[in-house]
């Protein structure tokens, strides 16, 4: 069952209740099988099937003691393992509580046909260990070491994490501050604290005098508190820190300077050194330009100088004279005297500039108008008056004068103080800009002309006018010469600037009123020509607005019964009002009669009117229409019809009426009517042939005279 090649090593078994256990040093020796591991030495062979059960502890100190229980069976060991031979099967292990240590106390573990290891890890059990400061200011910051460990902090509190056990600590080093710095401290089951109280170091400050007269009482003043001496030492404790102090005598003619000391970590001494006492004498000065030289000196003063606006020395008690002196001859200021009297004092000394008067006089402004005078070292002033001022130092002074009235502009100049007053008179001129006028519309060379109240007149056969006017707002018209064209006119403004205006002519147009008479109310009539155009009303009246010119009209009704003559009218620089005449439209309806003897009187009556004729025909006017007419009766004839209807319709008519005699016929005093005319024919010869024969004889008579002659 074993090898050749088996060993011989210590093995010990225990056989407890039937089951195979044991403790020590295993060694596999060859061979196969799950007993191989066991030496055939030092324990009997494995019962069939049985393998190693081990538990392998770590954590424990070398040495130490610990068991392990299995299904009842127990082993200790001081080595880090303890083994069992077990069959395959499920086991309950347990070990024994090691006090000051933690682990996994209990378990099973299951055997299944090879060798089984357990791990028990050992960790100790740790208490707080806590180090609680007092006295040191908050915030600051302390250490511990502890069993070699390091922790710091700013709080009052450190917490190690410590087992069972006596450990060394220390506390790093707080300057100006004691306490116990080490120890040790013991952990035994239970939380420890250990209070650290920290209490400040004083050390020795020693104040040490020189000056004062002997045996003479002074004294140092820290805070609230104050040690004195009649000696040349005083001498008090003190921690750490920076410290304020003030010294003072009893002796007033001498002072000593408070100041301060450091204490950091050991003794220290201070000098203090007492004087005769001075006190701070301030100068101010006000007026100088910067970085200006300025003096003060006096009988006692020494000469003090500087050129910053202050100026410090020192003084005992006692009244002072003093003078004060610019280092810039431009400058003046007036001396005095201070008193100096326990405590420091501030002198002020105003400097002033030594001026001149500068006077500005304003001409060629309106009464009452706003102006000024203003410069890169003058400033500016205003006035509504003639005059401004200003008090100067010597020097060359550029300016410039404005008015608040934009039509005036005033000069730029300079002027020179040198130790004199000066006057300077200031001229102001109008300020104009360009006005451009723009005609439009106007035919080449037409002269026009642009006037107004406050700009004037002027003209040009140019397109272009321009009037120079300062600043305001001009009315303005403008017209041709011929005065056939006008612009409307109006206003420009001049704000600054030039300004330029479009005047667009037109034909000047004077009104033509046609007036219509003989149409009945409401009826629609036109005026048409060129270039009059046409319009029309069912009024009165027609308008039109036309330049001067001969004009061409025609004159049209909406009814057409009625018309009215054509005709023209001239336009010549006035308004018309021609007049138009409108009549009916008539045609003539002639009435023609026949069988009449001829000089036989007869008549026709239509439209409530008889006409009367002795001869053939009779003509009527009348508008188109259908009229009935009526023939007047004649003795002896007879009419083809007594009456008729005849229709006008845009042109004559012609009517023709038949008579023939009826009954006895009319005679001529008892003759025929054929004799009868034959002898007012006759007649009628005869006294036209008496008449000519007169009229010849009188001609014959005038041509027979002749003028009478000379006497022989």
């Amino acid at each position: 069952m074993f090898g050749p090649r088996a060993e011989v090593v210590a093995v010990w078994v225990v056989v407890i209740g039937g089951m195979l256990g044991f403790s020590g040093t295993v060694i596999p020796v060859g061979g196969t099988g799950p007993n191989a591991a066991l030496h055939p030495a030092m324990a009997p062979p494995l019962l069939p099937d049985s393998y190693v059960l081990s538990f392998n502890e770590s954590g424990l100190p070398s040495g130490a003691n610990w068991s392990v229980s299995v299904n009842g069976t127990s082993q200790n060991s001081t080595n880090s393992s303890i083994s069992f031979i077990e069959p395959n099967g499920t086991y309950a292990w347990a070990l024994t509580p090691i006090p000051g240590y933690t682990t996994s106390w209990n378990g099973s573990a299951v055997v299944n046909g090879t060798n089984v290891t357990v791990n028990v890890p050992f960790s100790a059990v740790t208490y707080p260990v806590t180090f609680d400061e007092t006295g040191l200011p908050g915030g600051s910051l302390w250490s511990v070491v502890l069993n070699y460990g390091y922790q710091e902090t700013a709080n009052s509190s450190l917490v190690f994490e410590e087992p069972n056990g006596t450990y060394d600590w220390t506390v790093g080093p707080e300057a100006g501050y004691t306490t116990q710095w080490s120890g040790t401290v013991a952990v035994d089951a239970t939380n420890v604290t250990v209070a650290i109280p920290f209490s400040v170091q004083n050390y020795t400050v020693t104040f040490e005098e020189v000056g004062l007269p002997s045996a003479t009482d002074w004294s140092v003043a820290i805070g609230g508190s104050a040690w004195s001496s009649a000696g040349a030492t005083i001498a008090l404790d003190e921690p750490n820190g920076t410290y304020s102090y003030a010294l003072s005598t009893v002796n007033p003619v001498f002072a000593a300077s408070s100041g301060t000391f450091v204490v950091n970590g050991s003794a220290i001494l201070v000098p203090v050194d007492f004087g005769v006492v001075t006190y701070p004498v301030t100068t101010t000065e006000t007026g100088l330009p910067a970085g200006s030289a300025w003096w003060v000196d006096g009988p006692v003063i020494a000469f003090e100088s500087s050129t910053s606006n202050s100026l410090s020395f020192t003084a005992m008690n006692g009244t002072y004279t003093y003078s004060a002196v610019p280092g810039n001859g431009q400058y003046a200021a007036t001396g005095g005297t201070f008193t100096v009297n326990g405590s420091a004092i501030s002198v002020p000394v105003t400097f002033e500039l030594v001026t001149y008067l500068v006077t500005f006089t304003a001409v060629g402004l309106p009464t009452g108008t706003g102006w000024s005078v203003s410069g890169p070292t003058l400033g500016t002033q205003a006035s509504t008056n003639a005059t401004l001022a200003f008090s100067e130092p010597n020097g060359t002074y550029e300016y410039t004068v404005t008015t608040v009235d934009s039509e005036f502009v005033g000069p730029v100049g300079a002027l020179t103080v040198s130790g004199l007053a000066v006057d300077r008179t200031v001229s102001f001129q109008a300020y104009t800009f360009g006005i451009t006028f723009t005609a439009a519309g106007l035919p080449s060379l037409t002269a026009w002309t642009v006037s107004g109240p406050v700009l004037g007149s002027q003209s040009s056969t140019a397109p272009i006018l321009t009037f120079f006017e300062p600043n305001g707002t001009y009315s303005f018209r403008a017209a041709t010469a011929d005065g056939d064209y006008s612009s409307a006119g109006g206003s420009v403004t001049v704000a600054g600037s030039a300004v330029g205006e479009t005047l667009a002519f037109v034909p000047v147009t004077f009104p033509v009123t046609f007036t219509s008479s003989g149409l009945p109310a409401g009826t629609a009539w036109w005026v048409n020509g060129t270039p009059l155009g046409s319009q029309n009303s069912t009024a009165g009246t027609l308008r039109f607005a036309e330049p001067n010119g001969t004009y061409a009209y025609a004159v049209a009704s909406a009814n057409k019964e009625y018309a009215a003559s054509v005709g023209a009218i001239t336009v010549n620089g006035s308004p018309l009002a021609p007049a138009i005449a409108f009549s009916l439209v008539t045609h003539a309806v002639t009435f023609s009669a026949t069988g009449l003897r001829p000089g036989t009187k007869w008549s026709v009556t239509i439209r409530g009117q008889t006409y009367y004729s002795t001869g053939t025909s009779i003509t009527v006017e009348v508008p188109n229409g259908t009229y009935t007419y009526t023939i007047g009766g004649l003795p002896g004839y007879s009419a083809a019809r007594s009456q008729g209807v005849v229709t006008v319709n845009g042109g004559d008519a012609v009517q023709t009426l038949s008579f023939t005699a009826s009954g006895a016929a009319p005679t001529w005093f008892g003759l025929p009517p054929t004799v009868g005319d034959a002898l007012v024919a006759g007649l009628a010869v005869l006294v036209v042939a008496a008449l000519l024969a007169i009229v010849r004889k009188r001609r014959g008579r005038k041509g027979a005279s002749s003028p009478p002659t000379a006497p022989s």
